[in-house]
C-alpha cells in the first residue's frame, strides 16, 4: 500500500506500508531503494540529488549515493512530524508541536523558522516553485506563506476545519480537510 509519494521529472518515489521505498521510471521500471525494515513510510520527498523519508518512529533518512543515512533534528526528537518537502535544495519539515524547520544542506543542519506563526501545531506544507505555504491548527486552521526576504510567515487567512494537505495548482492554493472537503484561495502574484 502506498503511504507517500513524490515526483521528480518523470520519476516517481514511493513510500509504502511495510515494504520500504521504491523508485519508478519508464526506463528502469520499479526499483526497490530500501528501508523495508521500517513499518511504513508516511512522509517522503525527493529532488534530483536525494530522497528524504520518515518512518513510523519519526526517524528521518536520506538516500544519497545509493545508501540510506539517518538525519537528526535534535529539537524534534520527541515530536510528531506532520509533513516534509524538498523545495529545490532546501528541505522543510513540519511538526505537530514545534512548527517548521528548514535545512539548506540536505538535513545536516536545521533552523527553526516559526516567526509569524500563530501557533506551532503545523499540519501540512505546500509549495509552488520556491514559494512555501503551511497550515497551523489550534482552534481554527490558519494558512501562512513564507516570505524569504523578511524571514517571516505571512497570514493568508483561516478555515474552521483542520487541514490534512496543501497543493498549488494553476494559481490557487488548495487545502484538503479532514471530512470537510477542499477549499481554495487565489494566490497573489
Amino acid at each position: 500500500m502506498i503511504e507517500s509519494m513524490d515526483v521528480v521529472g518523470n520519476t516517481f518515489y514511493i513510500g509504502t506500508w511495510e515494504s520500504g521505498v521504491f523508485k519508478w521510471d519508464q526506463k528502469m521500471g520499479l526499483t526497490k531503494l530500501g528501508l523495508e525494515q521500517h513499518d511504513y513510510i508516511p512522509l517522503l520527498s525527493a529532488n534530483s540529488e536525494y530522497v528524504i523519508a520518515v518512518n513510523r518512529d519519526n526517524e528521518i533518512y536520506r538516500f544519497k549515493e545509493n545508501r540510506w543515512e539517518p538525519i537528526h533534528i535534535a529539537e524534534m526528537i520527541d515530536d510528531n512530524l506532520t509533513d516534509l518537502k524538498l523545495v529545490g535544495s532546501t528541505l522543510y519539515a513540519t511538526s505537530w508541536e514545534n512548527g517548521v524547520f528548514r535545512s539548506k544542506d540536505g538535513g545536516d543542519t536545521w533552523t527553526s523558522i516559526n516567526d509569524g506563526l500563530d501557533d506551532t501545531s503545523v499540519t501540512s506544507i505546500g509549495t509552488d516553485g520556491t514559494e512555501v505555504y503551511v497550515c497551523t491548527y489550534q482552534n481554527d486552521t490558519n494558512v501562512f506563506q513564507w516570505i524569504e526576504e523578511k524571514q517571516h510567515w505571512k497570514s493568508m487567512g483561516s478555515l474552521s476545519h483542520q487541514v490534512s494537505s496543501l497543493a498549488v495548482v494553476d494559481g490557487f492554493l488548495y487545502a484538503g480537510t479532514y471530512g470537510s472537503g477542499v477549499y481554495k484561495i487565489r494566490l497573489e502574484k
